[in-house]
């Protein structure tokens, strides 16, 4: 809802600053945020998304590698 309202508070704050140059500049980081905003969602989304996999998956990978590794390769993963 912020980048919403943004959009609005943006254009009326940079008026208040700057007059009709600052009332444009505001549409411009109005409309920046409202595309923003929801786009850094998705990326954290997917970031959170990766790191819970790569939690889960390496300790399973380790465990293969144990089994067909020589035992001089083994530590690296006993070390998780």
């Amino acid at each position: 809802m912020d980048g919403v309202s943004g959009v609005i508070l943006k254009p009326i704050s940079g008026a208040k600053q700057e007059g009709v140059e600052g009332f444009f500049k505001g549409v411009g980081k109005g409309v920046m945020g409202l595309v923003a905003r929801p786009t850094a969602g998705v990326i954290d989304f997917a970031s959170g998304s990766f790191d819970a996999v790569k939690r889960y998956a390496l300790p399973a990978f380790c465990v293969l590698l144990l089994h067909l590794l020589p035992l001089k390769m083994q530590y690296h993963c006993s070390e998780m």
